[in-house]
């Protein structure tokens, strides 16, 4: 819980910074002057606690929150950076340094050899160091233009992060793998009905392949269906025995019971033969490509 806050203001780096602006006795007064400021104010006091407070908070869920801190912290920077000296010049030192190690950081692609494979990695470096120095001296020469400079170098660094970074991304972890299974079960079915049997879970990231590929929605089947391949977690194959604890002493804590949310209740497979067109591993689970009979 301590942690939530300091991750939302490292999620809006660089624009955190400018933090050090609203640092002052008269924030509320200042706040107070502006109907829009007040706004964006009372949202977070409102809305940021809900997602805060509670066990479990990502930062993704208070996504929609974050242009109410930039609006905030922006309005400040805007009022005192010509009028406090000393804290423009330390916020003037920290994107200089930071736009330093940017710099430097272009050129490490050069040396992981994971990204060896990368087709003009050198030029990709070169033309990214080049640019960032360009953008740096220009900082240590004018720095009262720090956020120009810090603009140019976000974009010259996301682009630089898009040909270096991404293309590693694609050929590692389990990217590969979910793109590759749903090319497979495209190539396989040939246009044929294909669902997702529940309750099985499959990767949101194959399914948008296999709909990318195909041209059409993978939809989900409640019960199995002949004639239909059917992509079923291997699991659920199995016989399940669920079991909840009872906090009654006449009662066995440990009894079956079969319930409507568990899928113990739903149909499957049982009573259908089938055949196994394609047997895959994604993120740690077995799955089937099968067909009932």
């Amino acid at each position: 819980m301590l942690l939530y806050p300091l991750d939302t203001l490292m999620n809006l780096l660089p624009v955190s910074i400018l933090l050090i602006f609203s640092f002052r006795k008269s924030f509320l007064k200042v706040i107070r002057g502006n109907s829009f400021m007040k706004f964006a104010l009372l949202m977070l006091i409102v809305h940021f606690p809900v997602y805060w407070l509670p066990p479990g908070g990502r930062q993704r869920y208070i996504i929609m929150l974050y242009p109410f801190i930039v609006q905030v912290l922006t309005y400040f920077y805007l009022i005192y950076f010509k009028r406090e000296e000393g804290k423009f010049r330390a916020f003037s030192i920290i994107i200089s340094a930071a736009l330093a190690f940017g710099t430097i950081a272009c050129l490490v692609p050069l040396f992981v050899s994971r990204m060896d494979f990368i087709p003009g990695l050198l030029l990709i470096c070169l033309s990214g160091f080049m640019l960032m120095a360009a953008i740096f001296i220009f900082q240590l020469k004018k720095p009262h233009y720090t956020i120009i400079s810090l603009l140019f170098a976000m974009v010259v660094l996301r682009i630089f992060f898009g040909f270096t970074v991404l293309p590693v991304r694609a050929t590692e972890g389990v990217a590969p793998a979910n793109r590759q299974a749903a090319l497979d079960i495209a190539a396989i079915t040939k246009g044929q009905p294909v669902c997702i049997l529940q309750p099985s879970y499959f990767p949101m990231q194959s399914v948008f392949y296999f709909e990318k590929e195909r041209k059409e929605i993978l939809p989900v089947c409640m019960q199995p269906e002949p004639g239909k391949y059917h992509i079923v977690q291997e699991i659920i194959l199995r016989d399940y025995i669920y079991r909840r604890e009872i906090n009654t002493l006449e009662q066995n804590p440990l009894h079956p019971f079969s319930d409507p949310f568990s899928g113990d209740d739903q149909l499957k497979l049982s009573g259908y033969d089938y055949n196994i067109r394609l047997e895959f591993k994604l993120q740690k689970r077995n799955y089937l490509l099968l067909t009932p009979l």
